[in-house]
C-alpha cells in the first residue's frame, strides 16, 4: 500500500469517526450549529459506537456501519493490476510439423517481463531465454514419429507460470535417425529400415579389412526376406574374422550406439540398392568393387549378391570376399 493511499485511509477513518460522533452524540441527532469538532480518539469512538449500538434505531445503525465499511474499502483497497497471478504464457512454433536434423524455432509470448523462460520438449530441458521475445532454436535428433509436447515455464520471483503446445514429428527417407539414415518406410511412417552410412570394416593383421567371405560351404537355411535371422545363423557358423557373420557375434555389431545391426537379406538389399542415394557412402565402381553380399544363400556353395552400380549376376561363391553394408530395423 502506498503512503498516499494510507494517508487517505486514515483521513477517511477520521471523517467517519467525526461524522458518527457529531450526528449521534449521546444517542440523539445533534444540531450542526451546536456541534463542536472534537478530535476523536479510539476510546471516544468505541464509547460512541457501543452507545449507539445499544439504541433501538436499527435503520440508522445499519446505515452508519455500511457507510463506514464502504469508505474504508474505497480508501484502502490495494491496486492489483498486472499482479503475478495474471501472467499468461502462450507457446508457438515456427513449424507445426518437425523433422529430425532440421532446426525449428520455439517461442513463448509472456504477458509481462519475467526473469527467465525455460523450454521443455516432452519434459526434457532443451534451453532457456532471459530476454523478450523469448525464443530458442532446437534441432530434433532421434525423435520418434507422432505428437510431442512443447512446454514453456516462465519464472517470476518464486512463482512459475507455464504454457504448452504440440508438434508432430514426421520421418522421411534420407533422415538421419537412430544411428544411420532411413532408406525404407512402412505406410504408417512409424517403422522402416535404416542403413549404416559406411561399410563394415575392421582392423586386421594387414590393416583395415573391408571385404569378407559369406561363410563356409554349408547350407544354413537362410531366407530371402529376414536378414536379422539370417545374420544370427551366419554368426553362429563363422569361426574367424574373415567371415562376415563373425562380426555380429556376442551381442551383435555395434555402431553409433546401436547393437542390433545385421546383414540385409536379398529382398532388403534390393531396397537398399534402389534407395542408396538416401544413405550414401557407396562405391562408384561398376565392377566387383561395388558388389555387396546379402545374408540369403541360394545353395550350399552360393549366396545372393548385388552390384550397386551395374546389372550383374546376383549369386556368387560363398568363399569370395565382397562388401557388407549393415542395416537395422526400427
Amino acid at each position: 500500500m502506498s503512503l498516499l493511499t494510507l494517508a487517505g485511509c486514515i483521513s477517511l477513518f477520521d471523517i467517519s469517526l467525526s461524522v458518527g460522533y457529531g450526528l449521534f452524540y449521546d444517542g440523539r441527532l445533534a444540531m450542526p450549529q451546536t456541534y463542536r469538532p472534537i478530535r476523536p480518539t479510539l476510546s471516544t469512538f468505541s464509547n460512541c459506537l457501543f452507545g449507539f449500538l445499544g439504541r433501538k434505531c436499527n435503520f440508522m445503525k445499519h446505515f452508519f456501519l455500511s457507510l463506514l465499511g464502504l469508505l474504508l474499502f474505497i480508501g484502502c483497497s490495494k491496486n492489483n493490476e498486472d499482479g503475478p497471478n495474471d501472467v499468461k504464457v502462450t507457446v508457438s512454433t515456427s513449424e507445426n510439423t518437425i523433422y529430425n536434423g532440421i532446426e525449428t524455432t520455439f517461442s513463448a509470448n509472456v504477458s509481462q517481463d519475467v526473469s527467465e523462460v525455460v523450454f521443455y520438449f516432452d519434459g526434457q530441458n532443451i534451453g532457456s531465454d532471459i530476454t523478450a521475445p523469448y525464443t530458442i532454436q532446437y534441432t530434433p535428433k532421434d525423435i520418434t514419429p507422432g505428437t510431442h509436447k512443447v512446454t514453456c515455464v516462465a519464472k517470476l520471483g518464486n512463482n512459475n507460470y507455464s504454457g504448452e503446445t504440440t508438434v508432430t514429428m514426421v520421418l522421411r527417407l534420407g533422415d538421419e535417425y537412430q544411428g544411420g539414415k532411413i532408406f525404407y518406410l512402412e505406410a504408417s511412417g512409424e517403422h522402416g529400415l535404416i542403413g549404416a552410412t559406411s561399410d563394415l570394416s575392421y582392423s586386421g593383421e594387414f590393416g583395415e579389412e573391408i571385404r569378407f567371405s559369406w561363410g563356409a560351404e554349408t547350407l544354413l537355411g537362410t531366407t530371402k526376406n529376414n536378414g536379422k535371422e539370417n545374420t544370427a545363423l551366419m554368426a553362429a557358423n563363422a569361426p574367424s574374422s574373415g567371415y562376415a557373420g563373425y562380426h555380429f557375434k556376442n551381442g551383435g555389431y555395434t555402431k553409433n550406439g546401436y547393437s542390433d545391426w545385421y546383414i540385409p537379406s536379398i529382398d532388403e538389399l534390393e531396397i537398399l540398392k534402389e534407395n542408396k542415394a538416401y544413405v550414401g557412402g557407396f562405391s562408384n565402381a561398376t565392377d566387383w568393387q561395388a558388389m555387396y553380399w546379402s545374408s540369403s544363400e541360394s545353395s550350399e556353395t552360393k549366396a545372393y549378391i548385388l552390384n550397386f552400380n551395374a546389372l550383374m549376376g546376383n549369386t556368387n561363391d560363398k568363399v569370395k570376399v565382397f562388401l557388407i553394408r549393415p542395416i537395422r530395423k526400427f
